[in-house]
């Protein structure tokens, strides 16, 4: 492997990992906020039509954090996990422009969750590089779809 192959390489895995992390740890920090936290989260999807069962939202929200911060730094499900961020970021910046009062407030106060989505929805058509659960398991996977399609045709 050239070095510069290697270099995208570690340097991927140390995206995928860092921001996994700083994913989990907001997300757990959310799910130990408990129904409190879990309502003033979901009381923000009111912004994109989601107004009843805001405790449950939240909840469905800090957990796909949580999950979503392992499987990224794993590398596991990654496209799918990905998009799923992507969404959940969408949601938040629409969320935040929607309460900012101003062009410039809006733009100020959605930046953060703007950036994550242009990140997932980057690495959604990237992939989780060499380095990955997705690696191992999709091969075993797709021999096992293969071997399924001959053993059926």
């Amino acid at each position: 492997m050239a070095r510069s192959d290697r270099n995208q390489v570690i340097g991927l895995v140390l995206i995928r990992v860092g921001i996994g992390i700083y994913l989990l740890t907001f997300g757990l920090a959310d799910l130990l906020g408990g129904p409190a936290r879990w309502t003033e989260q979901g009381d923000k999807l009111a912004y994109i039509g989601l107004a009843f069962m805001p405790a449950f939202w939240g909840f469905v929200a800090s957990l796909a954090k949580l999950t979503g911060g392992i499987l990224l730094g794993l590398g596991f499900l990654f496209r799918t996990t990905c998009t799923t961020l992507a969404v959940l970021m969408l949601a938040a910046a629409i969320a935040k422009i929607a309460a900012s009062q101003g062009l410039v407030s809006a733009l100020i106060d959605s930046s953060h969750a703007g950036s994550l989505l242009v990140i997932f929805a980057g690495l959604a058509f990237i992939g989780p590089g060499r380095i990955a659960l997705d690696r191992r398991y999709s091969m075993t996977l797709t021999k096992r779809i293969e071997r399924s399609d001959t053993a059926s045709g």
